[in-house]
């Protein structure tokens, strides 16, 4: 007995690639009787599901106390933990991204007020307000984070999409773009560029204007 599947990897993705299924008398005739199953695949009646799970694990827990014993719906779920896992690690570096990144909007926000003491000092003279200067501050820092996230998430779909390409014959073959969680990310930016203006703001409003005319 034998069969072909057109999914490869119909046991999870992180699986190993499976492109045909035979009998053992099969293996033990191409490899030898000394394999070893890391996993063993039970068809059974829907009625009868609880209890073969039962006989399963009561005949198995003694001799084999790592063996799991697992329906279809808790494999999947096993499955999905793993990938959850693999995404919050993702998510965790992604935040540790955004800090850094706000890190490198005050910086450069911090050096431009630096460079600008003379043209911001000229701009007060001529009947800008602390608010406007503040708000200028804070424009600069909105445009240069959504400017830096939009570029972020074409260049992150992209390689999502690839990645998802080269794993196709693993099971990943649906490509999902989520549009609201982009749009959250670019809202995220834009706070983002909000909060890293907030010094560099404040410090540019609070020039004195003549020492600022006299720097050169």
């Amino acid at each position: 007995m034998r069969g072909i599947y057109t999914n490869k990897n119909f046991i999870g993705i992180f699986a190993q690639s499976i492109p045909y299924v035979v009998s053992s008398s099969v293996v033990d005739t191409g490899v030898g009787d000394s394999s070893q199953e890391s996993m063993l695949l039970v068809r059974t009646v829907s009625a009868h599901e609880t209890a073969t799970r039962r006989a399963l694990r009561d005949a198995l827990t003694a001799d084999f106390p790592n063996v799991s014993v697992l329906t279809r719906d808790e494999f999947r779920a096993q499955q999905q933990q793993q990938i959850d896992r693999f995404l919050t690690v993702l998510v965790a570096i992604l935040a540790l991204a955004g800090l850094i990144a706000i890190l490198g909007i005050v910086n450069t926000l911090a050096l431009s007020v630096f460079e600008r003491t003379r043209e911001l000092g000229l701009l007060r003279v001529v009947g800008m307000t602390r608010r406007q200067v503040r708000r200028m501050v804070r424009g600069e820092s909105v445009i240069i984070a959504v400017l830096g996230g939009v570029v972020g998430l074409a260049v992150g779909v992209v390689w999502g999409w690839a990645f998802a390409r080269a794993l196709r014959d693993q099971g990943l073959s649906v490509v999902r773009v989520p549009v609201l969680e982009l749009l959250g990310f670019v809202v995220v930016s834009m706070t983002a560029g909000v909060v890293a203006a907030v010094l560099p703001a404040t410090r540019a409003s609070r020039l004195d204007v003549l020492d600022a005319i006299a720097a050169e």
